[in-house]
């Protein structure tokens, strides 16, 4: 979805028949994104077993820096982004960098959905000590989140992305708790109600923190993919795992550095290089980190400390 929104934003292209929803509104890509993330970052605290902090820890941030970094890096290399990064190096190099609706400026512009999701990842383990699987909990939580983004929006505040950012997007998130709940899921059901949902989101276009119907559809999805006995149901790992995350980073990129090509051409070129150089990041980069980070992790678990010391 997103790739189809920078398509019309770098080349000026848009996405034929139906799809040209795609380029206009495929920002709710962005809460599919959150969706999924809160029902398989959720699920482990369900287990007898929920992650230890440190473990949690250090997954989550090998998961998602050392790709970032590299993805700013090729952004200064590739688009001449010397000037912008020497402007915040330090907001850059953190993620902090402030990104203001709606334009979105700077390098990676798409870093802002990053940052709540980064916000998200620190906050969840106290959210799930204090909603304990509790759904009612989750919707209450959901339902303020929700409430607070309406607010922003009928008020007009001038948002700042980052911390306030990940307050009015908790709900996608909290979406994606619920689904991580659930024991038995009607998958049959679930997937192709999720379609339904996701294609009235775009059709309607809401801004991605008020995008009830995309957050619906998605959480559908989750859960009909979760419950799903079918392969055919199930997305290929290499997809979920492996490309999608660093094609998020760097698609963006790509596109303004083959824009002057210009027109379709610009756009499969894109697509291609963009794929390749998400591969790379992946097995090159973020696969032996993560690799690395279990075997910490299961190090950890073989040599517990003693009790006085935990």
């Amino acid at each position: 979805m997103v790739f189809g929104l920078h398509l019309k934003s770098a080349l000026g292209i848009e996405l034929p028949g139906p799809l040209v929803l795609v380029s206009s509104h495929g920002g709710a890509g962005v809460v599919v994104f959150f969706v999924i993330s809160g029902f398989v970052l959720y699920r482990p605290f369900l287990s007898d077993r929920p992650p230890q902090l440190a473990d949690y820890a250090l997954r989550r941030f090998v998961r998602i820096f050392p790709a970032y970094l590299l993805a700013i890096g090729g952004a200064v290399l590739m688009t001449g982004g010397a000037a912008l990064f020497s402007a915040d190096p330090v907001g850059y190099l953190t993620m902090t960098h402030d990104y203001a609706v709606p334009a979105y400026s700077g390098l990676l512009a798409v870093v802002w959905t990053l940052q709540a999701e980064a916000c998200f990842y620190i906050a969840l383990p106290f959210i799930a000590a204090l909603v304990g699987g509790h759904r009612s909990r989750i919707a209450l939580l959901a339902a303020g989140s929700f409430a607070l983004a309406w607010v922003v929006s009928l008020e007009r505040v001038g948002l700042v992305l980052g911390v306030p950012m990940a307050l009015i997007t908790f709900w996608a998130f909290a979406a994606g708790m619920m689904i991580a709940t659930l024991r038995t899921v009607p998958s049959g059901l679930a997937i192709p109600f999720g379609c339904v949902f996701i294609s009235i989101g775009l059709i309607v276009g809401l801004p991605q923190w008020l995008d009830g119907f995309t957050a619906l559809g998605a959480a559908m999805l989750v859960a009909g993919a979760s419950g799903a006995t079918s392969k055919l149901l199930q997305p290929p790992g290499w997809l979920g795992d492996r490309l999608s995350y660093p094609f998020y980073l760097w698609h963006v990129t790509v596109l303004n550095a083959v824009a002057v090509v210009g027109g379709w051409l610009a756009a499969v070129i894109a697509l291609a290089l963009t794929i390749v150089v998400s591969l790379c990041s992946s097995l090159l980069v973020e696969r032996p980190l993560m690799r690395s980070a279990r075997r910490l992790s299961r190090r950890g678990d073989r040599h517990p400390a003693p009790v006085g010391e935990r």
